[in-house]
């Protein structure tokens, strides 16, 4: 069904020859899509592939006090943390020391390093680090590709899948196996930090805006549920000149959804792939 096909239907229902009010018939179009999407939702399956460098916790929080100097020796290609109070780091490997004051304000910091490491936090004051990991592995040359390490991730599902309506279920594994590990709220998937490999999420769609300057595109709804479009449109569109065709249009919806099947999926895989790096 196009939206020509749409507004001719409609006009077969209590109107004159003509739509007066174009908004108005866009408006309701709208409106009576999202209801249908309600009614009888449409899944979309998305397969999300988790990868990238893996972090490995070297401390999650550090106190140091006045005078204090407190070295850590590690070792891989780039380091992160985050530190509150003012001090100094100093980063000695292969290549020499790099040292790193730290401000008063708080700060993020992110340097690549070459293998075995000696990190020294000192100063005269007291301040904090928290989240200090290590990293073996690189995707880019550039500092501020180096993530900052949390115990979780989180994804926004309309970062990928604009369509999102709401989710259909618990995200699975490609084995079928629900992945227990992973919350899902408010349209976030959020995931451990260090969890690697494809979720399968299944979730409800919206549909595609129905715009007015495109009469000869086709309406985003399947063949089964376009009868129920022009009723409910019409049903709208009627709402403020004509409570009782509104109501009459509404019910004869109501009796045609019931006889339509409850869910829908159209199959569609979205693929979407994030590498980990904040």
């Amino acid at each position: 069904m196009t939206i020509s096909d749409l507004k001719n239907d409609v006009l077969q229902l209590g109107f004159d020859s003509y739509i007066e009010n174009e908004k108005c018939f866009i408006a309701s179009a709208n409106r009576a899509l999202s209801l249908i999407y309600v009614d009888r939702p449409v899944t979309k399956t998305a397969v999300i592939s988790f990868h990238g460098p893996r972090g490995k916790l070297v401390s999650d929080f550090i106190e140091h006090t006045s005078g204090d100097e407190i070295s850590f020796s590690i070792s891989g290609k780039s380091l992160s943390f985050r530190s509150m109070g003012k001090g100094t780091c100093i980063i000695t490997d292969r290549t020499g020391s790099n040292t790193v004051p730290l401000s008063a304000q708080g700060q993020h910091t992110k340097q690549f390093i070459n293998g075995d490491t000696t990190v020294t936090f000192k100063g005269d004051y007291y301040f904090t680090i928290s989240n200090f990991a290590v990293f073996e592995d690189l995707v880019s040359n550039n500092s501020s590709d180096i993530p900052d390490y949390t115990t979780y991730r989180e994804v926004e599902v309309k970062d990928f899948a604009s369509d999102f309506r709401a989710f259909a279920g618990h995200p699975k594994d490609s084995s079928g196996a629900l992945i227990e590990s992973v919350e899902l709220a408010d349209g976030i998937i959020r995931t451990p930090y260090d969890y690697r490999g494809e979720m399968y999420l299944t979730y409800y769609r919206s549909p595609a805006t129905i715009i007015g300057d495109s009469p000869s595109k086709v309406i985003d709804i399947s063949e089964e549920c376009v009868p129920l479009l022009p009723l409910l449109t019409a049903s709208f569109m009627w709402l403020d000149d004509d409570a009782a065709k509104a109501q009459y249009y509404m019910s004869l919806y109501r009796d045609m959804v019931s006889n339509i099947r409850r869910f829908s999926n159209n199959k569609i895989i979205a693929e979407y792939r994030t590498n980990g790096w904040a």
